[in-house]
């Protein structure tokens, strides 16, 4: 299935702009998140369930009707795009402690399975600087009410987690990638978040290119979707901030006007570093780093990636996000 691409992208690397693009462009068959009914949704879904719940058993089961639902796609349309976070984040993208434990987590497996659905597919690989990352995830997940406990003891959680059910874990890109060119051998675009954040178009034309796409066409539909994110929700709670007292929140729980009054007044939630969390992060991701530099050919020194270097101390190599 070579024109059947995977998009293996973590959460806060502009995930979420490159579906909506995609699901708008006509010049492909979008499977991922925000579907509209003109797709099917259950092939989307069918996917998710494969890759994440079923057992081997199951897999197996499901595997040719999966094949099948692809190859339909895939003749239909010159380029098939599949999208889930979950495809890099795993049991991090699950909500409920039920399915968490239930969730496929390791990234072989995840390509392994990957693999069998569309052998041949393309696969675009998004990363972004793994504490940029992490502070961003925690802003988010705090703006959302997902996350209530200080940054402190958030990211000491996911310390005393590793080496395996961590969020750490899951940020280690050489072996994201070693899965990957295993199954899929050079059929990898590895996008960097720092680079393409700065100029987007040109990061839709470098997909454009991998994936065949019009590219013209690929930026016209990002174009015509760039007011709704920012100027689209200040407009909103704009409105919500006047009718909150008299109107909307009026037929709502207290509980519930409380937490909308709460986000809508809130500010970007506090991050704030310990001496040892910050020597322990760099430990667990400066080679790792360096491996995944050499194996994908980048240059992440310069987007202050943390990388070893001999008359450095690791804890210097930490920094506070650029981008919230």
């Amino acid at each position: 299935m070579q024109n059947v691409f995977f998009h293996i992208g973590f959460p806060k690397t502009a995930t979420t702009t490159l579906q909506r693009t995609m699901r708008d462009f006509d010049g492909c068959a979008y499977l991922g998140k925000g579907l509209r009914d003109s797709l099917q949704p259950s092939d989307s879904l069918e996917i998710a369930r494969a890759v994440f719940f079923a057992d081997t058993r199951r897999f197996e089961a499901m595997l040719p009707d999966l094949r099948t639902r692809l190859a339909r796609h895939a003749a239909a349309s010159p380029c098939v795009f599949v999208s889930d976070e979950a495809f890099a984040f795993a049991e991090h993208m699950v909500l409920g402690r039920k399915w968490q434990r239930q969730v496929v987590t390791d990234h072989e497996t995840v390509a392994e399975r990957l693999s069998r659905i569309a052998p041949g597919a393309g696969i675009l690989f998004s990363v972004r600087e793994q504490v940029s990352l992490l502070e961003s995830f925690y802003r988010q997940h705090v703006k959302i009410d997902a996350l209530s406990e200080p940054f402190g003891s958030y990211i000491q959680r996911e310390i005393d987690a590793l080496p395996h059910r961590s969020m750490l874990h899951h940020l280690r890109y050489d072996e994201v990638f070693s899965a990957y060119r295993q199954r899929f051998g050079d059929r990898i675009l590895v996008s960097v978040y720092e680079a393409y954040a700065q100029d987007f178009g040109g990061y839709l034309d470098d997909v454009a290119r991998f994936c065949g796409m019009d590219a013209a066409g690929l930026r016209a539909s990002w174009q015509g979707r760039r007011l709704n994110e920012n100027v689209v929700y200040g407009a909103f709670t704009g409105r919500l901030r006047r009718h909150v007292p008299d109107r909307l929140l009026a037929t709502l729980s207290p509980a519930r006007r409380q937490a909308i009054r709460r986000r809508l007044s809130r500010g970007p939630a506090e991050v704030a570093w310990s001496g040892a969390q910050r020597q322990a992060v760099a430990a667990h991701f400066e080679r790792p780093n360096a491996t995944f530099a050499w194996q994908a050919g980048l240059d992440l020194e310069r987007f202050g990636y943390i990388l070893p270097e001999p008359d450095v101390t690791p804890v210097t190599r930490i920094r506070s996000a650029a981008v919230p």
